[in-house]
């Protein structure tokens, strides 16, 4: 991606990887002045006592029990989308706007065309506890009682926060991100503060940009401030919320590395002050390469710290730590006016994170903080990974992380295609995970909810869009299966299944509880009481028989082939000569191995006492082997050792007409073995493969010495051979 601003991309020629993330915002709750937002989730200790007081006892969630998606298609949603709309590129959570008790939503498509190309939209949805559309309102250049002046590809709607009540009026307001505004030049971007009517329609407005609403920070072509917002409460405590804004294409210290500005606002939506956060100002202390897209999305803790400041997480989807693009998350930890106290990196590389991202993932698409879900006092945080690839390309996923107070992660679980309860079914470039927003309890049962962006899906037409309603799973050991250890729980194999040692609750089975390892050849398994499945009697598949190939398969046990070792020492120069004659006391096998590889005197056991040896030979038809011949030498008294190795001489030859037998050994070059059988113990007696020829002349032959302690000597014999008729078979290699 270096040197492209992906932000510049338009239509069907825009990339699917990183381009264009941004997150959206959490709810408002009535009555209170400093709401939660997803791209930001602001959630103030007056929230949490509001939250006790409702009797919502948020419950440790993260995987998924119930979904509704909204789209062109589904959710009962009827609004007119248009292919190419990217309905779901931002979210924002409001308050119960129409007073159904039911939070809502306001979601944007940065790409609908009303009044011009590109110009975007908001839509705002009245949700039910079933996470369906009861109606919806649509803010645009045409519609809304919007009266703001929208252009070509502004993009208004690429991001969405709510902003509590900002005006007094008890309804809840709402910023809106148009990053490719042109004030003051070229895609500079701007930030839209919308004061809301109850039924969702614009009662008024103020601009914020290079030449609106008192901003006086210094912005350049093409930084498209606006390409991510996220409310952060009152910094400097004025009792008026402020505002994060990201400019992920700002070139502070190099290409496209990123900015963030804190705006310190006043009640009528313009700016009373601002700090910016970048490589080169506002104390940051990071290092941020080109390209890092710095402030692609933005979401507000209340305290991480507890130093009595809110603190900020800030995407940077193009981070290539442990790989290109794979993204990360800063955790930064605020001062009162908007600079950087200190940060945490979270990324492949660093911040405690174990989850497995690859390259393009754009880990950080969006973001949003939540309220505490493992009940350890810390919020947590969601983070968008749209490019993951879960299940398809570019299907996307949101990871749940629950974070410690000094912005690491102390646990993580994934919500994808193919993991976490999602049930989708997501497609192909869906983009899942495009915005994230953790909204008051949609169903009412006491556990948080999410919604997700997937602003590429198909439903109803090419790119319209849709956003997915997640009803999280808080009851007790509901993480149990995931594959993650958590708190309480002893082990987590990946499922809930008893007899494997690790039960249904994430438990130890007991000892001696009787488990299934997948593999018969390891006899009867037991639990050692502590996660492992221990082996039983391993199975002894010998079946005594030098040339064949003994294994265990793991389901249908003990198998025995026919066929040469593949683990031989090789020869430098071999002859093989078999002599077939009508008197079979005139038979004989004569086998050299010569010049072969280093063989050491221990190498032959002891075949006075212990060791025995077996010819084996096989002849090749059609690339499969025949044994043809198997002669064994026991150990007995006839062996002679020497200071190089063994000789044997028998000329009884009452062991399979073995009459003679050399073992030399020596390094490489050097060591040589010799065999002779002959005469009528000759067992099996010598057969040719046909009238013709002693062996077949489709392949090769193959001669090999295998002795009782496991060493093998091995030749093949190219064919044609040198001498291959009914009565005899000459060889050697090389001819």
């Amino acid at each position: 991606m270096a040197g492209l601003k992906l932000g510049r991309l338009t239509g069907a020629s825009r990339p699917s990887r990183i381009v264009r993330y941004s997150s959206a915002s959490t709810f408002d709750a009535q009555s209170l002045t400093i709401p939660v937002r997803v791209g930001m989730t602001f959630l103030t200790l007056a929230l949490a006592a509001w939250l006790l007081s409702a009797g919502l006892a948020y419950a440790a969630a993260g995987n998924v029990a119930g979904e509704q998606k909204i789209s062109d298609l589904a959710g009962g949603f009827t609004g007119a989308l248009d292919d190419g709309d990217e309905f779901g590129q931002a979210v924002a959570g409001l308050t119960d706007l129409d007073g159904n008790t039911v939070p809502d939503i306001a979601v944007g498509a940065p790409f609908d065309d009303d009044g011009g190309i590109n110009r975007g939209a908001i839509w705002v949805q009245f949700l039910d506890t079933a996470g369906m559309v009861v109606s919806h309102q649509k803010i645009s250049d045409t519609s809304g009682g919007f009266l703001g002046s929208l252009d070509d590809n502004d993009e208004f709607g690429m991001s969405a926060t709510s902003l509590g009540d900002l005006d007094g009026d008890t309804v809840p307001d709402i910023a809106v991100g148009a990053p490719r505004d042109d004030d003051g030049g070229s895609n500079r971007g701007a930030v839209w503060i919308l004061f809301l009517n109850a039924n969702g329609t614009v009662k008024g407005h103020q601009k914020i940009s290079d030449t609106n609403g008192n901003f006086s920070g210094s912005l350049a072509n093409d930084d498209e401030f606006g390409f991510a917002v996220a409310r952060i409460g009152d910094l400097d405590g004025d009792a008026i919320t402020d505002l994060a804004v990201g400019a992920p294409f700002d070139d502070d210290g190099g290409t496209d590395r990123g900015a963030t500005w804190i705006l310190l606002m006043n009640a009528n939506g313009t700016v009373k002050n601002q700090a910016k956060i970048s490589d080169l100002t506002g104390g940051f202390g990071g290092s941020l390469a080109d390209n890092d897209l710095f402030g692609s999305s933005l979401s507000a803790y209340q305290d991480l710290n507890n130093d009595g400041v809110e603190d900020l997480a800030i995407g940077a989807i193009g981070d290539s730590d442990g790989g290109l693009a794979r993204g990360a998350v800063w955790n930064i930890f605020l001062t009162a006016a908007g600079g950087v106290f200190g940060s945490q990196k979270i990324s492949d590389l660093a911040g405690g994170f174990t989850g497995t991202l690859n390259d393009f993932d754009n880990f950080g698409s969006s973001l949003a903080v939540t309220a505490d879900l493992n009940a350890d006092g810390v919020s947590d945080l969601m983070v968008g990974a749209s490019g993951d690839d879960d299940g398809g390309s570019d299907r996307g996923a949101v990871w749940v992380l629950l974070m410690n107070t000094n912005g690491t992660v102390a646990l993580r679980r994934k919500i994808s295609s193919t993991t976490g309860g999602l049930t989708g079914p997501l497609a192909n470039l869906d983009l899942f995970g495009s915005a994230v927003v953790s909204p008051k309890d949609i169903d009412a049962d006491g556990v948080a909810d999410l919604v997700v962006g997937a602003r590429r899906d198909d439903d109803g037409g090419g790119q319209r869009g849709a956003v997915y309603v997640l009803f999280l799973d808080g009851t007790p050991g509901a993480f149990c299966g995931d594959t993650i250890l958590d708190p309480g729980e002893d082990c987590d194999d990946g499922n809930v299944d008893n007899g494997d040692c690790c039960d249904s609750s994430c438990g130890f089975d007991p000892a001696t509880t009787s488990c299934d390892d997948a593999t018969i050849c390891n006899g009867t398994e037991e639990c050692d009481g502590a996660g492992t499945c221990l082996s039983g009697t391993v199975l002894d598949c010998d079946d005594s028989q030098p040339c064949t190939q003994d294994t265990c398969d793991p389901v249908l046990g003990c198998q025995s082939t026919s066929g040469p070792s593949a683990v031989c020492l090789l020869p430098g120069k071999t002859l093989f000569d078999v002599v077939d004659k009508a008197d079979s006391s005139k038979d004989k096998i004569k086998w050299k191995w010569l010049k072969g590889e280093a063989t050491l005197i221990t190498d032959f056991g002891d075949p006075i006492v212990s060791t025995d040896y077996t010819l084996c030979v096989y002849d090749e038809t059609a690339a499969t082997p025949t044994l043809t011949s198997s002669l064994n030498l026991p150990p007995n008294g006839a062996w002679k050792p020497n200071s190089k190795g063994f000789k044997y001489v028998d000329k009884t030859t009452v062991f399979d007409g073995v009459f003679k037998l050399q073992l030399k050994s020596g390094s490489a070059g050097k060591a040589k073995v010799s065999f002779q059988a002959r005469g009528l113990n000759i067992n099996p007696a010598l057969t040719p493969f046909d009238g013709a020829n002693f062996y077949d002349q489709d392949g090769k032959v193959t001669v090999q010495l295998i002795n009782g302690v496991g060493m093998c000597w091995s030749a093949d014999l190219p064919l044609p051979a040198l001498k291959n008729d009914v009565d005899r078979f000459k060889d050697k290699n090389p001819q």
